[in-house]
């Protein structure tokens, strides 16, 4: 848990600002919960445990779709 928001406010926050890719990482597991991780303009929402080397790709490839969003503009 984070100290002062959690990551949907964080995710909110960020998303007024900024399309940075945003992957959730986290034990909430409640479909409720990723739901509104996608409603709030999170591209991945992960859930623990979850192998090191997917995640590793999975950054990856929110980057690549980021570098290609940018090269559109």
């Amino acid at each position: 848990m984070l100290p002062e928001m959690d990551g949907f406010e964080i995710c909110r926050e960020v998303r007024r600002h900024s399309d940075v890719p945003i992957i959730f990482l986290t034990a909430r597991v409640a479909e409720e919960d990723m739901l509104r991780g996608y409603a709030l303009g999170c591209d991945d929402y992960v859930t623990k445990p979850f192998p090191l080397p997917v995640q590793y790709e999975k950054v990856n490839a929110a980057n690549r779709s980021e570098q290609q969003y940018r090269l559109v503009i």
